[in-house]
C-alpha cells in the first residue's frame, strides 16, 4: 500500500489564496482534476491524506514544503514589503542548463525543486571540504615524496647533490598550502597554470571524479571556473522519458539553449515526438534571437551604449529567477 500523509486543509486554503495561477492550471500541472483539489480543501470532511507523488507535485506547484503544508495550525502570515516573495520563489540569475538540470533531477528522484534548493547548501559545503582535505592530502603525499628522494641518495653524496626541487617549486607548493588553508576551492592564487581553470582547477577536477563514481548517466565532464557557471549533464533518463530516442532535443535542453519552463502546458502532455519537436524549434528560433541580438550589437553606437541593455540583449531577459517546470 502507497504511503500517505495528512494535509492541513487551512493551509492547503491560505496557500491556494497565494498562488499567482488558477486552481484549474494548478490541478493540471499536478495531473488530477479541480474536484480532487476540491475535496482536498473541503473543510466538512477529514482531512485529506496524499500519496507521496502527488504530495509532492502539489508542494512543488504551490512553492511550499510537505512541513509547511501539513504542520497543525494556520498558516504564518505572508511577509510583506521587501520580503514579500514568497518562499518558494527563488529571485537571482540562475543559468538555464542549471535550471533544466533543476528540473530534471527532482523528476528523478521524486522531490521538490524547492527541497533540492534547501539542501544545497549543505551539499555544497561536504563537496567542497572533501575536494580541500583531497588536496591537502596529495600535497603531504607530495612533499613526503620529495623528502624521501632526498634522503635516499648515500650520506656522502647528499651535500654534493642538487636538491630535485628549487626555490621556485618551494613556493609553489608554498602557496598550495595557503590557498588550501584559505578554502580557495578553484586554486585561483596558486601560479599561473590556469589557462584552462573551468575544468582543470582542482575543484572541477573533484566534481567530475564524484561524478563518474555515481555510476550516472552523464558527460563525463565538469566544467566550473568560479567566475562562470558550472557546465555538466545530468538527466539523461528524464530526457529519455521525456523526448524519446531522439537526442536532437536532448542537447538544447543540456547545453540550457532551451528552457523547459517556456514549455506550454499543451506541450509537455502531448507526445514525446510532439515535445522534441518543439525543444528543436524553440532551440532554432532562439539561436536566430541570438544572431540578430549579435547584429544589432555591432550597429550600436558603442559612445553612448547601456552595458546592461546589452547584456539583456544577448542573456536574454528570462534567466531572473523562477524555475517553473
Amino acid at each position: 500500500m502507497s504511503r500517505t500523509t495528512q494535509i492541513n486543509p487551512d493551509r492547503l486554503i491560505a496557500l491556494l489564496d497565494r498562488c499567482p495561477i488558477s486552481q484549474k492550471e494548478l490541478a493540471a500541472d499536478i495531473g488530477i482534476d479541480v474536484g480532487t483539489l476540491s475535496r482536498w480543501k473541503r473543510l466538512d470532511k477529514p482531512p485529506g491524506r496524499l500519496r507521496g507523488d502527488k504530495l509532492a507535485k502539489l508542494c512543488d506547484a504551490l512553492g511550499t514544503t510537505p512541513t509547511e503544508l501539513c504542520s497543525d495550525g494556520p498558516l504564518p502570515e505572508a511577509p510583506k514589503g521587501d520580503d514579500a516573495t514568497h518562499k518558494g520563489q527563488v529571485t537571482m540569475v540562475l543559468d538555464t542548463a542549471c535550471r533544466n538540470s533543476l528540473a530534471l533531477v527532482a523528476r528523478r528522484y521524486g522531490v521538490t525543486r524547492q527541497q533540492i534548493v534547501e539542501v544545497a547548501p549543505l551539499l555544497f559545503a561536504v563537496m567542497a571540504e572533501q575536494s580541500i582535505a583531497e588536496r591537502r592530502e596529495q600535497l603531504q603525499k607530495f612533499s613526503d615524496a620529495l623528502g624521501n628522494i632526498e634522503n635516499s641518495a648515500p650520506p656522502h653524496l647528499r651535500n654534493s647533490l642538487r636538491s630535485p626541487w628549487d626555490s621556485d617549486d618551494q613556493e609553489i607548493l608554498e602557496a598550495e598550502k595557503r590557498s588550501i588553508d584559505a578554502r580557495d576551492l578553484f586554486a585561483s592564487h596558486v601560479g599561473t597554470w590556469d589557462a584552462n581553470h573551468s575544468k582543470d582547477n582542482p575543484f572541477a577536477r573533484f566534481l567530475r571524479k564524484k561524478l563518474i563514481e555515481t555510476g550516472l548517466p552523464n558527460g563525463k565532464t565538469v566544467t566550473w571556473g568560479g567566475d562562470d557557471s558550472p557546465r555538466y549533464m545530468l538527466g539523461a533518463e528524464e530526457l529519455v522519458e521525456f523526448f524519446g530516442r531522439d537526442t536532437g532535443a536532448w542537447l538544447p535542453v543540456l547545453n540550457g539553449d532551451v528552457a523547459l519552463a517556456e514549455m506550454p502546458r499543451e506541450i509537455r502532455k502531448a507526445t514525446p515526438e510532439r515535445r522534441a519537436s518543439w525543444v528543436k524549434e524553440k532551440s532554432a528560433l532562439n539561436a536566430k534571437e541570438i544572431d540578430a541580438a549579435a547584429e544589432e550589437l555591432r550597429n550600436m553606437d558603442f559612445k553612448s551604449i547601456d552595458w546592461r541593455e546589452a547584456v539583456k540583449l544577448v542573456n536574454g531577459a528570462d534567466e531572473q529567477a523562477n524555475y517553473d517546470f
